[in-house]
């Protein structure tokens, strides 16, 4: 099997790009669905990679408490490769934090902001269903809480790939979506549905668990890559269908249901386009293969997890000290975020006894 496959990396890198731009305030007077596209493309590559790095370390006879041991081992792996990078980050959203308590003081603005640091520091912010909450401090730290969550459930959605052959046909994938798809029409009336079908960790476990249906899949098809011009050709029209069909879904995000909006439709995009592009070899492909992409995903955990933060420094630069015309404002957006993420990087590396990758 093949050991590297670097159109993993375009596609990380594009996942970041729309959630980076989406958070651009500039850029994005009305709403759009870069952001919720980038996530759930990041959600299911995550449980993707997830089962083609770990799935083989899954027996399926493995006992509960067997399950139970792995899913707390890769709990804490990945409490290792983030909590650090995310400390760092909490700590620049204090910061910002006590500059806007020192200027409008309130005892419940300062009691509201000690509750929120609890839970974001535990990485526990996203099972609370209120957005002063899960969006405190580092406001995307709460996706590290959901992929903790993730790696937890792992074992136990591996074992039920494994035993149940049934999971590994593209009619179990749409029967999920399809049920996805009514749980968010029956949460049209809650008060929360934002959290529920957006950051709730329990929900967003389907996407994760795609994912790995999808790379189960993967991993039984491996041989399509070597079809003849006939594949090339059907594997470059799925290839660029994944893109056109992802943004014509972002384009008509504001025209879709608010159920459905969160992340639902971008879905079939983005399974499409994570097993067309690893499955086909075709120039397309090839193109987004370029070790370039590699480069530039190599740090976009950290800028993923840095970016919002430099949006939210710089604002509030703007707005208190002078008007940054709009070309000024995203150099300084890119350049900040590229400076920080690298920085960041650095520390974790540094602080890991080695330059370690988030």
């Amino acid at each position: 099997m093949k050991s590297r496959f670097y159109q993993i990396d375009f596609i990380r890198t594009a996942a970041f790009l729309m959630i980076f731009v989406s958070h651009i305030t500039r850029l994005n007077h009305h709403d759009n669905g870069l952001g919720c596209g980038g996530v759930s493309l990041f959600m299911i590559l995550s449980g993707f990679l997830m089962f083609y790095n770990h799935g083989d370390e899954i027996d399926g006879k493995v006992s509960v408490s067997g399950l139970w041991r792995a899913g707390v081992g890769y709990y804490k792996k990945g409490l290792g490769k983030f909590y650090k990078g995310h400390i760092i980050t909490f700590v620049s959203g204090a910061l910002l934090q006590a500059y806007w308590l020192i200027r409008w003081f309130s005892v419940e603005g300062f009691w509201g902001a000690v509750q929120t640091a609890v839970p974001n520091i535990l990485l526990f912010q996203s099972f609370i269903p209120k957005g002063e909450y899960y969006f405190s401090y580092n406001a995307v730290s709460w996706f590290l809480c959901d992929i903790l969550f993730f790696y937890f459930c792992f074992p136990f959605l591996a074992q039920m790939i494994k035993r149940q052959k049934i999971f590994l046909g593209g009619g179990t994938a749409a029967a999920v979506v399809l049920l996805y798809v009514l749980f968010a029409g029956m949460a049209g009336g809650f008060p929360e549905q934002k959290w529920l079908l957006y950051i709730c960790p329990l929900v967003r476990l389907a996407d994760f668990g795609l994912g790995m249906v999808l790379c189960a899949q993967f991993k039984d098809r491996l041989a399509e890559t070597k079809e003849g011009n006939r594949g090339k050709k059907r594997g470059t029209l799925l290839q660029i269908g994944s893109i056109v069909l992802m943004a014509v879904l972002v384009i008509g995000y504001p025209y879709v249901p608010e159920a459905l909006s969160y992340g639902i439709i971008y879905i079939l995009p983005s399974m499409l386009c994570i097993y067309s592009f690893l499955c086909y070899d075709t120039k397309l492909a090839r193109l987004f293969a370029h070790k370039f992409w590699h480069t530039i995903s190599m740090v976009s955990m950290e800028a993923y997890l840095v970016h919002q933060m430099v949006i939210r420094y710089l604002d509030e630069y703007s707005r208190e000290m002078q008007y940054i015309s709009g070309p000024l404002y995203l150099v300084m957006i890119c350049t900040g975020t590229a400076v920080s993420a690298l920085y960041l990087r650095f520390l974790c590396g540094k602080w890991h006894g080695q330059t370690s990758r988030l």
